[in-house]
């Protein structure tokens, strides 16, 4: 402060000290006027607040019947969109294994994916299926339930399928 040209214009030390407290004490009581004013105008805030918010519930509960009516049919409506996705999606998967099963290519449970897919490539059960990921999960959920129907099978059809499954060992030496 000891350059300050404002303060080297009063010369002694007790003045300055005398002149700041005024002004800090001016600076205090309108600080004090401020807060004053913000404590009065607060509570009819509050009031005016209460007010609207009293009107606000009751303008609702008049008005609450219609909106009822209005959640549900959105609520109605947006379960019969997702119900209808996902019949459309059950659709195509059991068009896709219809396609599997009674297409020209013989799958047997140990049957790989990316050897078969070539054969069905063409098809339109194929293409209806988006992802290619799921064609594969769809293949190798049909041949796990291949899988699963094989113990059905009877005791000549086992050995029918064992004999082609053994390679002759004539063939090898």
């Amino acid at each position: 402060y000891g350059k300050d040209p404002k303060f080297k214009a009063i010369e002694k030390m007790r003045e300055r000290e005398h002149l700041f407290n005024e002004w800090r004490a001016e600076q205090q009581a309108e600080k004090k006027e401020e807060e004053e004013s913000v404590k009065e105008e607060a509570p009819r805030e509050k009031r005016e607040s209460r007010e609207r918010s009293k009107e606000r519930r009751s303008r609702d509960r008049h008005e609450s019947r219609g909106s009822r009516d209005r959640n549900e049919s959105r609520d109605r409506h947006s379960r019969d969109r997702r119900d209808s996705k996902e019949t459309k999606a059950n659709k195509i998967k059991d068009d896709f294994m219809d396609m599997l099963k009674h297409g020209d290519v013989r799958i047997s449970p140990d049957s790989s994916w990316s050897k078969k897919k070539k054969y069905f490539s063409d098809d339109e059960r194929y293409i209806a299926v988006g992802s290619s990921s799921t064609r594969e999960g769809y293949f190798y959920e049909y041949t796990k339930s291949l899988e699963d129907r094989e113990p059905e099978l009877s005791e000549a059809e086992k050995k029918a399928i064992a004999k082609k499954k053994k390679v002759p060992t004539a063939t090898l030496r």
